[in-house]
């Protein structure tokens, strides 16, 4: 860069000797043709150098000088980025944070500390989350001098926060692009994407809402015990189906709050803008619904995970349905029953479409690990085979319809227990489900509606009063 500066110089300085010596040979030796000599020499020169076209060789000096100065700071940008990846790829440690050992056992299954690179050790650390202990070591850990996670795991009801602030990575700076992720279930995708539309958060499971009857009672009551048949009934007339159960002693559902997805996940609108409080249709309609099915005998609206709503879901109760998701229905509700139970349960999709739990891995912005995090996190959500390996070994759905397909086409989805390929169920309900109007506030503001609603179905208050408690619970998350 110096060398072309003294050439553009050099070559300035020799136009202005020219132009001197071609106005000397045409002077006089007065002192006023000097003084009138030298301005003709300026004007020549500036002439020569700014109005008329510059000569070639200055062009071409000028252009090398842009040409190097441009390559210097794009070389300094390089530089400059290369130092901050290295910064944050040249830890000895991989930390992966979560609130069960659940990510821990899909790692290894998937992964394996023992394909870690050579001087990488692996940290697998698990915080409680029963009152929020876990958000709150994230929240400290992610931004405070300590020594920092790479990898950690949250869930829908408390992700939008993680991905809407800078303590964690967009996903494409580990090498993680849209191609990774056209394979997955696009309400996942939906789910993981903060506000702008960066992706910042990838899970590996899916878990949509299904139904899970009881085939016993259905032949009893309906005659026909056929998945399909059980999900247009339902679909299309809740109400008469609640009927004819409740006359034969039977009950729909056993808990109000077990049907809200159904409507709180299909609202019109958010529930909040940030300021206001909004209650959509769908939450009132649900409202309504359930009162009218506990004050039938429909329901005896159990809470849920108590000893009576649990012990509704086996051979010996006495509820036909229950809204639950692939993971309850697949791995608990068979845990519990006993061998008596074989044959006597089935799964049809909802009256809806709606989705219950899932776990979904994050980039800390602290890593110092970039490189490795993208390379785990592709093979415990990007890889296909890999998915279908943890549908067949872990028995849940993965997050891979390419996979998920194939495994229902192998004869792999097909349960003694409910006697049909349940994944094949579950494959259907993930096509549908649909993610919008969510807000950070989502999770407080559905406890507070379903709990604010429990004195309306009991007949102790009106809509109107059930309500009012709502907008008072609720202005407190706000």
């Amino acid at each position: 860069m110096k060398d072309a500066i003294k050439k553009a110089l050099s070559l300035i300085s020799a136009a202005a000797v020219a132009a001197s010596v071609s106005g000397c040979a045409d002077g006089n030796d007065t002192a006023s043709a000097d003084d009138i000599l030298i301005d003709e020499i300026i004007d020549e020169t500036v002439e020569t150098i700014i109005i008329d076209e510059p000569p070639e060789e200055i062009t071409k000096a000028t252009e090398e000088i842009f040409e190097e100065t441009t390559a210097v700071s794009e070389e300094s940008e390089t530089v400059t980025e290369a130092a901050e990846e290295s910064e944050r790829s040249c830890g000895t440690v991989l930390r992966i944070a979560s609130y069960n050992d659940e990510l821990q056992n899909v790692f290894e299954l998937l992964y394996g500390e023992k394909n870690l690179p050579d001087g990488i050790s692996f940290e697998y650390e698990v915080y409680p989350n029963y009152s929020g202990e876990y958000v709150d070591m994230l929240n400290n850990s992610l931004a405070n001098d300590v020594e920092p996670i790479d990898i950690f795991l949250v869930e829908p009801d408390y992700i939008l926060p993680f991905i809407n602030s800078d303590i964690t990575l967009p996903l494409y700076e580990a090498g993680i692009t849209g191609s990774d992720t056209a394979d997955m279930f696009p309400y996942t995708v939906s789910t993981g994407t903060s506000y702008d539309g960066i992706l910042k958060a990838v899970s590996w499971q899916t878990e949509p809402g299904v139904f899970v009857y009881r085939r016993d009672i259905a032949m009893e009551i309906f005659g026909n015990d056929d998945p399909e048949y059980i999900h247009e009934l339902i679909s299309s007339d809740w109400e008469g189906t609640a009927s004819a159960l409740a006359e034969k002693g039977y009950y729909m559902v056993s808990s109000a709050n077990e049907t809200y997805r159904l409507y709180g996940q299909n609202r019109t609108s958010p529930w909040t803008d940030g300021g206001s409080i909004f209650v959509d249709s769908s939450c009132r309609l649900w409202a309504e619904d359930m009162r009218r099915d506990i004050q039938n005998g429909y329901s005896p609206n159990y809470y849920m995970w108590t000893d009576q709503w649990i012990s509704e879901q086996s051979s010996d109760g006495n509820t036909f349905g229950f809204c639950l998701a692939s993971w309850y229905s697949e791995q608990l509700i068979p845990m519990w029953s006993d061998s008596e139970a074989y044959g006597k349960f089935g799964v049809c999709l909802p009256p809806k479409p709606y989705y219950w739990g899932g776990a979904y891995l994050c980039i800390s912005s602290r890593t110092d690990n970039l490189d490795l995090c993208g390379e785990v996190i592709k093979k415990l959500t990007c890889d296909s085979e890999n998915m279908m390996r943890f549908t067949e070994e872990m028995r849940d759905c993965c997050n891979s319809r390419s996979a998920l397909k194939r495994f229902t086409e192998s004869g792999l989805g097909y349960s003694e227990f409910y006697g049909q390929d349940t994944f094949e169920m579950y494959l259907s309900a993930a096509e549908a489900v649909e993610v919008s109007n969510v807000t950070t506030y989502d999770t407080a503001l559905d406890d507070y509606y379903m709990e604010a609603m429990q004195d309306y179905f009991k007949g102790i208050c009106t809509y109107e009063e059930a309500e009012n408690y709502f907008y008072e619970k609720a202005s407190e998350a706000l």
